[in-house]
């Protein structure tokens, strides 16, 4: 009796590490740019495919209306690109002097591989691949110019135009699928029963002394 109920822990067992596989990983940065013209970037390596989710906050707290773009590293390719939408969804706050959820948010669906996160201000958007560069890069504080004004971290889209600051705060998080226990956890509790009967069966089985 002492071997089968060794054996039938070691399934269960097995079945609670098979459904946490793909735990989250998260990573953030905060920092300041000196000019609107700024960027941040920083590489991501997954090694399964994974859910990429990058967000900002602050933008919340008076920073600038940042943009995330997405590229793949070993070639360049744009791959999605999120900022400036100003939609009040998946958790982004209302700033307190403009009333707008300006933070931005990118989710994507990513094969194994390396890939690019980037960070600028709105209106500086990619121009295509990585290799295109960005459309506002050497201009300095295009934002001043936009509002006629001066200084920099000017917010375009609104009217008037609202000063900002140099402030960034990000945080990437990537997790892998975690299987259903349909497919997973199911179908190993199934063995562990056959395991646990075949164990009674041979108990049964035993001549008496």
């Amino acid at each position: 009796m002492g071997k089968c109920s060794q054996l039938s822990r070691s399934i269960c067992c097995f079945v609670l590490s098979f459904v946490t596989i793909g735990a989250a990983s998260a990573a953030s940065f905060s920092g300041n740019f000196t000019s609107d013209d700024g960027t941040f970037q920083t590489n991501l390596t997954l090694t399964a495919p994974s859910t990429l989710v990058a967000y900002t906050t602050s933008y919340a707290t008076g920073g600038f209306v940042p943009v995330l773009s997405l590229f793949n590293q070993a070639n360049g390719d744009f791959v999605v690109l999120n900022g400036g939408d100003a939609s009040c969804t998946n958790g982004r706050l209302k700033d307190g002097t403009t009333g707008l959820c300006d933070d931005a948010y990118l989710s994507a669906s990513l094969s194994p591989g390396n890939y690019l996160v980037v960070l600028t201000q709105f209106y500086n958007f990619p121009n295509g691949n990585y290799s295109d560069g960005f459309s506002q890069a050497g201009t300095g504080n295009f934002t001043a110019a936009a509002c006629q004004a001066t200084g920099s971290f000017w917010q375009v889209d609104v009217s008037p135009c609202v000063q900002r600051s140099g402030n960034y705060a990000l945080t990437i998080n990537a997790a892998a699928p975690v299987p259903e226990p349909t497919t997973g956890c199911l179908m190993l509790g199934a063995l562990a029963g056959v395991a646990l009967a075949l164990c009674r069966n041979k108990i049964n089985r035993v001549p008496l002394p």
